[in-house]
């Protein structure tokens, strides 16, 4: 097959991730891949050229700039690709739009949106309506999909959930994670964010950590792996939350990290305390190498960890909840720790391979190609 995939950007996120696995996996199973990007930013780019992927690079000059558009026009006209991949809304509208005057190709789009307090915005309904254009929808997970279908049920036999995949060298990385856990020291709590803001729930964090304070456990400390940008107001508030309750000392602003795994064998456990978002590729990847989580019941979270089977849960926003939780985590002993490491792990290994992953859209995009 010849698969023409789309997205804005290469930035360091949970989408562009994605994408990239895609595109790698079908790279390497013999399928003739080309990527379309329109926004200068390439955090990826090295592991799309390290498969010797075709990409081409468009440019948008601004938000109403509708270049990208005639571009995505030229660029399947001139390769005419059995199969069109869109990932996020507005490459995924550019696409739709094509697809009505140009239907010589089949078409999927990803969904990558999350229902925020269980609720649907117009935005999300609007791009629902135009993906009555495309052969298939896909998201990543099932909370989205089962809020878009009953508010869209002529989407139902269109969209599918395939679950994140998981580079192997994160599964990889579990033997060495058993070896090296060890109760005998301050519990280090690991936060892997692409951005601080508001939805990530630093605040909500600060504020938990506050009452393990209080508790008399000062035996932890946390540390924030991701962009920071400290002129921001919520980020201001934060720092100055932390300095107000002495917390200062617990925290550390470890900033960006171009290998996530490599950090895992020195925390306890990961924390993500968001408030809302789909289902997060740093806790695929936490699970993969056996580090346990910590998590809120947001998205597919609760089925994911099957109630907290796989991993501790609480719920978003609230401090007195993460709380506990913290404090639960700290008072489990070596072998409990190790009992949840192994069980995070085999349930990454049945949800999040990589294979499975590929396999998923392989079949998918088989299904929709044209000839």
């Amino acid at each position: 097959m010849r698969v023409l995939m789309v997205i804005d950007s290469l930035v360091g996120a949970g989408a562009q991730k994605q994408f990239t696995n895609l595109a790698v996996g079908l790279s390497r199973r013999k399928h003739e891949v080309i990527v379309y990007i329109y926004h200068p930013k390439y955090d990826f780019l090295p592991e799309l050229e390290a498969e010797s992927i075709e990409i081409v690079f468009g440019e948008k000059a601004g938000r109403f700039d509708t270049s990208p558009l005639i571009q995505l026009y030229k660029l399947c006209r001139l390769t005419r690709p059995s199969v069109v991949v869109s990932y996020l809304r507005t490459p995924s509208f550019y696409a739709e739009l094509i697809r009505l005057v140009y239907p010589k190709f089949g078409l999927i789009v990803s969904e990558r949106s999350n229902a925020l307090n269980g609720r649907l915005s117009i935005g999300d309904l609007a791009s629902g309506i135009c993906h009555s254009v495309a052969d298939h929808v896909t998201s990543n997970c099932n909370d989205y999909r089962n809020h878009l279908v009953a508010k869209l049920p002529f989407i139902r036999k269109k969209m599918s959930v395939i679950y994140n995949g998981t580079d192997d060298v994160y599964f990889s990385a579990y033997r060495r994670m058993q070896a090296e856990v060890n109760s005998d020291h301050r519990t280090r709590f690991l936060v892997v964010s692409a951005r601080c803001e508001h939805n990530k729930g630093a605040l909500v964090l600060a504020e938990a950590l506050r009452l393990v304070a209080l508790s008399d456990r000062k035996d932890w400390e946390v540390s924030w792996v991701g962009r920071v940008d400290f002129d921001s107001d919520y980020v201001k508030s934060v720092v100055g939350f932390l300095a107000l309750h002495g917390l200062t000392d617990h925290w550390d602003w470890s900033g960006q990290s171009s290998s996530v795994v490599s950090q895992f064998p020195h925390y306890d456990a990961l924390v993500s305390p968001s408030l809302h978002e789909g289902v997060s590729n740093v806790m695929c990847e936490a699970m993969a190498a056996g580090l346990p989580v910590i998590v809120t019941n947001v998205s597919d979270n609760n089925d994911i960890l099957v109630g907290g089977r796989y991993g501790l849960l609480c719920a978003a926003d609230d401090d007195k909840a993460l709380c506990q939780k913290l404090i639960q985590f700290m008072n489990t002993s070596a072998g409990e720790r190790l009992a949840l490491s192994e069980r995070a792990h085999l349930r990454a290994k049945e949800l999040f391979s990589f294979d499975r992953y590929i396999d998923e859209w392989e079949q998918l995009c088989k299904s929709v190609a044209v000839k």
